[in-house]
């Protein structure tokens, strides 16, 4: 059973490709990829999509591409499960770079300027993420619009980063936890 659904899930997955590269002319990907049949492709007409050999995209990933935007995966880049991708302005990946389980990525912000109307009747301001080559970006970060990580950088688990991270670093964010004891 388990070949059986391996085999139709990775011709559903290829079917779902051969469709998306007709339909998107912008949405460009190498055969020797592996993309979950539960990943969730959200994409508008005239968005960029650029998967390079090698990219594996793990189940229950949403990748969400509006507008004129760009999403582009290097050579081997490894995307675990439960992550969101979402570019409105872009998204670079580099080579050999690793997501983690449940990594979220946006490159966009809500504007809550005018108090009298939701945020539904608002702009979004957007600016691109650049992830370099060979990075670990570890389970549950958040990266924001405008972050510029380096080449060669270790992003700790549960990190959000909205800022530049120079190549050949490492990124713990420490958090101060306080423990009383409950007292009658």
């Amino acid at each position: 059973m388990d070949k059986l659904y391996k085999y139709f899930g990775k011709l559903y997955v290829e079917i779902k490709l051969l469709f998306y590269k007709s339909y998107y002319r912008n949405f460009k990907t190498d055969f020797n990829s592996y993309i979950s049949p539960s990943v969730d492709f959200m994409l508008d007409k005239n968005c960029e999509i650029i998967f390079s050999k090698g990219v594996r995209i793990y189940k229950n990933c949403i990748i969400k591409v509006r507008g004129n935007a760009c999403l582009s995966l290097g050579e081997n880049v490894s995307i675990n499960s439960g992550c969101i991708l979402a570019a409105k302005s872009g998204i670079h990946i580099g080579k050999n770079s690793i997501l983690a389980p449940n990594v979220l990525i946006f490159d966009h912000n809500h504007v809550y300027s005018d108090l009298d109307h939701g945020f539904h009747n608002q702009r979004l301001t957007s600016a691109p993420i650049n992830i370099g080559n060979n990075c670990w970006i570890g389970a549950g970060c958040i990266i924001l619009k405008g972050a510029n990580i380096g080449d060669n950088c270790l992003i700790g688990a549960g990190s959000v980063i909205n800022s530049v991270i120079p190549s050949n670093s490492r990124y713990v964010q420490k958090r101060i936890s306080s423990i009383s004891i409950l007292q009658n």
